[in-house]
């Protein structure tokens, strides 16, 4: 399944929420859906890739014959992402430990430089996070 169809299914089941919350919890994760929100707080990344492994191909898409992630490929994706989230005035914010890492879609503030509708709020959580997954992947 691909990122856009992943991301149709969820503004679609979005659209459903009149008033109030959806909270899903489960080991290393917590997502909250409001209508026009969704926050995803990463609390454990390796519990989360744990769970989620089974359920997915961990980086098939991001993945080359070298055993590389294909960084641009994955940045191309989330500044598309991001677009239609702005386009449909939806936002992801990601989280890490309840502290703000990244907002996509339409309430992100970029920077001067950088995607459009994308914004780093939390440099050194970012940092954090992506070394906690890159250590429970590896």
């Amino acid at each position: 399944m691909e990122v856009e169809d992943v991301l149709d299914a969820a503004l679609k089941l979005q659209s459903l929420i009149v008033s109030g919350s959806l909270e899903v919890s489960m080991e290393g994760l917590q997502i909250i859906v409001t209508r026009d929100d969704v926050v995803v707080d990463i609390q454990d990344p390796e519990r989360l890739l744990n769970v989620a492994s089974p359920l997915m191909e961990i980086g098939k898409d991001s993945m080359k014959g070298s055993g590389r992630i294909n960084v641009l490929e994955m940045l191309r994706t989330l500044e598309s992402t991001s677009n239609k989230l702005a386009g449909e005035k939806k936002t992801v914010f990601l989280e890490y430990r309840g502290q703000d890492v990244v907002v996509m879609g339409y309430k992100a503030k970029p920077g001067i430089v950088g995607p459009k509708n994308i914004e780093i709020r939390g440099k050194l959580q970012m940092v954090r996070l992506v070394l906690a997954f890159l250590k429970a992947w590896l």
